[in-house]
């Protein structure tokens, strides 16, 4: 095979990672510091889900070394579909390719086909506010096919309203949508936007959703007052050491959402114990979600062993709120 047969190969399927040790074995004359992050690259994944461990055992066994030398020269051609600022200038690898990275919305609308043909096996984007000033398209977004191809989507560096992110949860084009990062800079959205998210059958198959109203860090000691997540959380050690590490248990919103939809992943901390790049994978073969004894889930099966899942005692919320100095 040839490069550009190579490349096409990958962008036509990311997930097979039969083109992408044919170009190891391609580069490995002319380029062989590519073609080593590469290999290691493949070779930390192929590991990490034979055994179903859920990080890279240490930042030099995914290549690290390779990819601070290197990362301007492999993102060269992807760098011009990303920001101009350094903050915007942001990329992921997996496998060897860059597998996420920050894009305006715009120019996603209107050059993503090209990027995802062409440029990069790309499965997620971390959009950003355009720098012009011009209001976010969410609209156009949420219509657009090319959502259907991202397992990741970000969008912590934009200033959201609930009406937009409303208009993001009932997106028909999120098949494939697995991870949401749904912090956005401004007002704290209502439990509206969860509701609309349990409704989707996109959006409520997601293993991770990130919102301040799903997931928030354990309350400062006095701040009582706090909402809190609306599914079930881990909360470390506060400053008096009464709570070390416990898992605090769904709230009664929560238990109303799964009452009236059926089992949601992304409300259960069990799903989230994965390394993000894999998400797809392990939902392929049938690892993840993974359903507590109990759940109305149609088939629970018990947790058993794998992805690290973190096994602390469950804990009422009124014993998370007691424990607060």
């Amino acid at each position: 095979m040839t490069y550009q047969e190579c490349m096409l190969a990958i962008l036509r399927d990311p997930e097979d990672d039969r083109p992408r040790r044919a170009m190891v074995d391609l580069l490995g004359p002319s380029d062989p510091v590519r073609a080593k992050f590469i290999q290691i690259q493949l070779d930390v994944a192929q590991r990490r889900r034979e055994t179903k461990y859920s990080r890279v055992v240490s930042d030099d066994a995914g290549g690290s070394a390779y990819l601070e030398a290197h990362e301007d020269e492999w993102t060269r051609d992807i760098g011009f579909y990303m920001g101009e600022t350094l903050p915007h200038r942001r990329t992921e690898f997996d496998r060897g390719f860059v597998r996420l990275c920050s894009m305006n919305p715009y120019l996603f609308l209107e050059q993503g086909e090209h990027v995802m043909n062409a440029i990069a096996p790309l499965r997620g984007i971390s959009f950003f506010d355009d720098p012009d000033g011009d209001p976010f398209p969410m609209k156009e977004l949420a219509a657009s096919p090319l959502l259907s191809r991202l397992e990741e989507i970000r969008f912590t560096e934009c200033w959201l309203t609930e009406k937009e992110l409303l208009t993001f949860a009932e997106s028909p084009n999120l098949q494939r949508a697995l991870i949401l990062d749904l912090r956005c800079l401004g007002k704290r959205p209502g439990l509206g936007v969860a509701e609309a998210l349990a409704a989707n059958p996109l959006t409520r198959k997601c293993l991770r959703i990130e919102s301040h109203i799903l997931s928030e860090e354990l309350a400062a000691p006095g701040l009582r007052d706090i909402f809190g997540p609306i599914g079930e959380f881990y909360a470390g050690a506060d400053q008096d050491l009464f709570l070390r590490a416990a898992l605090v248990e769904m709230s009664p919103e929560g238990r109303d959402l799964e009452r009236r939809y059926g089992y949601i992943p992304w409300l259960h901390q069990h799903n989230e114990g994965f390394y993000d790049p894999d998400a797809f994978y392990w939902v392929e073969t049938g690892v993840l979600p993974r359903f507590v004894v109990g759940s109305p889930a149609e088939a629970p099966v018990p947790l058993g062993a794998g992805l690290n899942l973190r096994e602390y005692p469950l804990i009422t919320r009124e014993e998370w709120t007691d424990r607060i100095p």
